[in-house]
């Protein structure tokens, strides 16, 4: 038998023949991604890549069985592969690429904020930074523009106009929990019935989702006014409720609200 020499195609022909059914499982799922990542990262043309290798992903996914963690795998390749894409870019150009999933939350935040607006463009340009760190970058969004920064924090991204450090995050989440155990845990317990495992781990929920820029609109309570950062937080209760923290960065104040 001839030799395949597209190693994506090669993982997904091991994948459909190494059992009587054809099925693809989570080891061959692996297998097919982390080669179709593989030839990204090789690769002088990475979009096209990326763009080659998904008829094998659309295939395999046409013989998955029953096992749900394959297909998660599977389904990764869209992020897993574009972040790839921007890795190898930015080797072959020598310039700094946002991660695609960073570049997603930063655009979806922005515009999130510039709905209505007859400008509605957002651009990127000069990234400088790492993951580890963060990213700085300038931006165009609308008829906005400035300075932004952006880190993963908690598996996430958090976008925001003022250079940040760990600590600060942290503080934000250390802040809202603080608040949640003064005003809302009690209530969870004794008017809601939580167990007090579940309301553990609700409080461990919390985790910044941005900070407010200063052509945004302010939070409720004007604290991205009153602060030097106002912070919006995840809300993990499962009200609708809005949690936000601001905070001085070169002072002692922090304080947290919910708002309905």
């Amino acid at each position: 038998m001839s030799k395949i020499g597209n190693p994506v195609q090669a993982a997904f022909t091991r994948a459909v023949s190494n059992d009587n059914q054809g099925v693809v499982s989570e080891r061959d799922a692996r297998n097919i991604v982390d080669a179709a990542v593989g030839q990204i990262h090789s690769s002088d043309k990475p979009q096209e890549a990326f763009e080659s290798s998904k008829r094998f992903i659309r295939a395999a996914e046409v013989l998955l069985g029953k096992d749900r963690d394959a297909k998660d795998v599977l389904g990764s390749y869209e992020d897993v592969g574009l972040n790839a894409v921007t890795a190898r870019i930015g080797q072959l150009t020598g310039q700094t690429q946002l991660p695609h999933s960073a570049e997603a939350s930063f655009k979806e935040l922005m515009g999130d904020h510039l709905w209505g607006a007859d400008n509605q463009e957002v651009t990127i340009s000069s990234v400088e930074g790492n993951e580890r760190e963060g990213y700085s970058f300038d931006y165009k969004a609308g008829d906005n523009q400035g300075k932004a920064h952006i880190y993963s924090y908690g598996g996430e991204w958090v976008s925001s106009p003022v250079p940040l450090e760990k600590r600060d995050l942290d503080r934000a989440v250390e802040t809202v929990q603080s608040h949640f155990d003064e005003y809302l845990a009690a209530e969870l317990r004794d008017d809601w019935g939580l167990p007090p495992e579940e309301v553990a781990s609700i409080r461990e929920g919390f985790s910044p989702r941005h900070v407010y820029f200063p052509w945004f609109s302010s939070d409720p309570y004007d604290f991205s006014r009153d602060f030097q950062i106002c912070f919006a937080m995840t809300n993990p209760t499962g009200s609708d409720y809005g949690f936000f923290v601001g905070m001085d960065l070169d002072g002692p104040r922090a304080e947290a609200y919910d708002f309905n």
